[in-house]
């Protein structure tokens, strides 16, 4: 009788241990996938931005024109914020699966840490080609007021 108790007791504790274990292998599946959602969000992200760097650099070069540069720069500007409701909205599609891999288990893993600062170096790459194009129109502008301003004075000295 003691030993069929002993058994049975062993068989709970199989039973147990077995569904613990399933349990467990739901937790690692539901992670996994989680893993790939956030890494192909992170792509998606990262490809997303890349492209929209491209884009400022293939722009055509200031223009020379004061008229021409004040569309360039509204058509920056427009590109600007287009760019920040477009990222925002990818960004926060990527944040869900991010959130979910907030857990000690995987707050340090290496590969989300990586895809992250590739997420982080795209992003700044795209911070600093934007900035660049701003610089690069405004700077363009400003030569084209100087040649403007110096043609009017030389149209007042030969009038005078």
């Amino acid at each position: 009788k003691k030993l069929e108790n002993k058994i049975a007791e062993l068989k709970e504790k199989c039973k147990d241990k077995q569904k613990k274990k399933e349990e467990r292998m739901d937790e690692l599946e539901k992670v996994k996938h989680t893993i790939s959602d956030f890494d192909g969000l992170a792509d998606k992200l990262i490809t997303w931005i890349e492209n929209q760097v491209n884009g400022l650099k293939n722009q055509d070069p200031p223009a020379t024109s004061i008229e021409d540069l004040k569309d360039q720069l509204k058509y920056h500007n427009d590109f600007t914020d287009k760019v920040q409701d477009d990222g925002a909205d990818l960004f926060k599609d990527l944040m869900k699966p991010a959130q979910a891999l907030k857990s000690d288990l995987l707050q340090n893993d290496k590969y989300v840490t990586d895809k992250i600062a590739d997420l982080q170096k795209a992003y700044d790459n795209l911070q600093r080609a934007t900035g660049e194009r701003q610089e690069e129109l405004e700077k363009a502008m400003l030569d084209a007021q100087k040649r403007k301003k110096y043609r009017l004075r030389l149209c007042v000295d030969t009038t005078a």
